[in-house]
């Protein structure tokens, strides 16, 4: 994947040097960086796909997931999923309101089991991990505090947000 996401990265900065007269291929590391900047750090906001992919793919993931099974709400309202049929594959009552506080609501879909023969959770995992490490600033580390501090079977969800 990182190597479409370098092609794609090279393509925008290509597309940026045609609209800006300006050859980023050939600008100092300064100037690079400031393009690679978010607006409201007054950068170019052109940000390097490789490295928002996955943070982007998690959370994708993250949202629609539990989507796609029956869950429970607060108020025990059931609110009906669109694709019962992968109930197996995340586990049923995975996403109901009171597993939100266990965090544990992909313990099926992370299982090992499942990890060695599904590479969707498998890329799933890795995704997480990958952004754990580099917010924890070390291989195989874990944030203390925040979102990522937390077992990626317990990723991304809080109340209110699903």
């Amino acid at each position: 994947m990182d190597d479409y996401l370098g092609k794609m990265d090279d393509m925008i900065e290509k597309s940026a040097s045609a609209v800006t007269g300006i050859d980023y291929a050939n600008v100092d590391d300064i100037t690079r960086t400031r393009l690679r900047l978010l607006r409201r750090l007054y950068g170019g906001a052109i940000r390097l796909q490789q490295l928002i992919a996955p943070a982007a793919y998690v959370g994708g993931v993250v949202l629609t997931l539990p989507r796609m099974l029956d869950r429970t709400t607060k108020d025990e309202q059931v609110i009906k999923g669109f694709m019962p049929v992968l109930t197996a594959s995340l586990g049923a009552g995975s996403f109901d309101h009171h597993r939100l506080e266990d965090e544990d609501h992909f313990t099926t879909y992370l299982h090992p089991d499942r990890l060695a023969h599904d590479p969707t959770a498998l890329h799933f995992y890795s995704a997480v991990r990958k952004m754990q490490e580099e917010v924890a600033g070390a291989p195989d580390g874990t944030p203390e505090v925040g979102h990522l501090s937390v077992h990626p079977v317990g990723i991304g969800i809080t109340e209110g947000c699903i």
